[in-house]
């Protein structure tokens, strides 16, 4: 293997998923106090210092609920946050980067809150992104950093979707999609990257009435339905990674079953005779009657919530996580890290869960089969997969994240100009092109060029 090769052998990719609604709403409400941290200053601080301790060549980080969940109101706080986060990578040698940030919140029918970002190492000479509408990849030189924001439809170094509002039964239209990007590194390795954002479970008593639930057959449609436009599509296939927010859960149904063994349960009803509560009362004890565990529709809370369910990591819950198995399609790591949701939103406890879900894996890094083969670890790199700031409140989710060395010898030949019996187009659409694109704000750092484009609505 000559030098070369080995260097290109050698490169670290760090892949990591982040749901950060809650830095927004939590930054809303400190913001009357300037010199206290706020929530976002202490997710940024443990964020970047994780990346720093790796100092992998290429990381991509994928966020769910940009803006957080009451966008309309603390969306102003997004492109402050993404600066933060590029001048961090920029001071960490990260000299190239893309950052698709989707938050116009006034498009209903396209608006997905994801938001991808994209960092590549000074070490890394040779890095293209693909252009989903020239079927060409586009070199992405030294000191060049682009952020992208507002209503990124135009651009196609990306694709995204937002599910079809026939996906979202007993619920309104909400911000649920994906985002895609396709990479090549040092000309001939090629992945592609998937950000998605899967439906959560709307009613833990509707959860637990059946086995897989309402919730995890919509969930499971919705990923398949993204899995099946992948491969039907026109553009040549590549191996794919596919890490977000999939609001898996463990299976509700006999999770309950099994906790409750030793209990008679006790309904309260509405006045519209609908079950709007259910404890579970101890029989070991009759005379006590002491609550085991109280179901509610945002309620889940055990006697003994926190050992329960944090005792060696949650793995005896990993039985009742079903819903990753159901894709022949995907692979995944195994899973020896805390569930990864939901978390107090409390800055001052890392550690414990809200009692509101049942504590799930909801946060994942999956993979199609031909990915694997890009995946290089042995006894010297291992390769970790693991949870970002499990002592540290970083929202009720906390961010996982994916670390390997990429094999170069894996790679699958995918040309650029290449596609599936479809016409390239004549040109591509440049960002200047764009009419209702602004080029709001250049900024010379040292050697980089900050470009950031806000375009309105289309």
């Amino acid at each position: 293997m000559t030098e070369r090769e080995e260097k290109e052998n050698d490169m670290k990719v760090l892949f990591i998923t982040t749901n950060i609604g809650s830095i927004f709403e939590v930054q809303e409400s400190d913001s009357a106090d300037n010199s206290k941290p706020t929530m976002m200053d202490k997710w940024i601080e443990c964020f970047i210092g994780k990346i720093r301790d790796i100092g992998a060549h290429f990381v991509a980080i994928h966020c769910q609920e940009v803006g957080g969940k009451d966008y309309v109101k603390t969306i102003k706080y997004v492109d402050n946050w993404a600066k933060k986060i590029l001048n961090k990578m920029m001071e960490l040698n990260y000299d190239k980067s893309r950052l698709f940030l989707d938050e116009d919140c006034s498009a209903p029918d396209k608006f997905t809150a994801l938001g991808n970002l994209y960092f590549v190492h000074k070490d890394v000479v040779n890095i293209d992104i693909y252009d989903f509408a020239t079927y060409n990849f586009t070199a992405i030189g030294a000191n060049d950093h682009e952020i992208l924001s507002g209503n990124i439809e135009k651009y196609t170094t990306k694709e995204k979707a937002k599910f079809p509002q026939n996906y979202f039964p007993d619920c309104k239209w909400s911000r649920k999609g994906f985002m895609r990007t396709r990479w090549r590194v040092n000309n001939k390795v090629v992945y592609d990257l998937v950000n998605i954002h899967l439906f959560h479970d709307a009613n833990n008593i509707t959860a637990m009435e059946a086995s897989p639930s309402i919730y995890a057959k919509n969930r499971k449609r919705a990923l398949q339905h993204t899995l099946d436009r992948f491969e039907e599509d026109e553009h040549q296939k590549a191996p794919m990674f596919i890490f977000g927010d999939f609001n898996f859960r463990l299976d509700t149904h006999y999770l309950i079953k099994s906790i409750t063994g030793e209990t008679k349960s006790r309904e309260v009803r509405s006045k519209r005779d609908e079950v709007t509560k259910i404890d579970y009362l101890s029989t070991s004890d009759p005379t006590k009657g002491e609550i085991v565990l109280t179901i509610e529709k945002k309620g889940f809370e055990h006697y003994n919530h926190h050992d329960v369910f944090l005792y060696n990591h949650g793995q005896w819950m990993r039985d009742f996580d079903k819903e990753a198995r159901e894709y022949d399609r995907l692979e995944e790591f195994p899973i020896n890290f805390s569930p990864s949701y939901p978390y107090m939103e409390n800055i001052n406890d890392g550690m414990s869960f809200m009692k509101s879900r049942v504590p799930a894996w909801c946060d994942r890094i999956m993979y199609t089969k031909m990915a694997k083969n890009l995946m290089d670890y042995d006894s010297t790199f291992p390769l970790i997969y693991d949870l970002i700031g499990a002592d540290t409140c970083m929202g009720d989710h906390k961010p996982v994240f994916l670390l390997f060395k990429l094999r170069a010898t894996g790679a699958v030949k995918v040309e650029s100009g290449a596609r599936v019996g479809v016409s390239v187009p004549d040109r591509q659409i440049k960002i200047s092109e764009c009419d209702s694109t602004k080029l709001i704000h250049v900024r010379q750092n040292g050697n980089s060029v900050v470009k950031v484009f806000r375009e309105t609505t289309v």
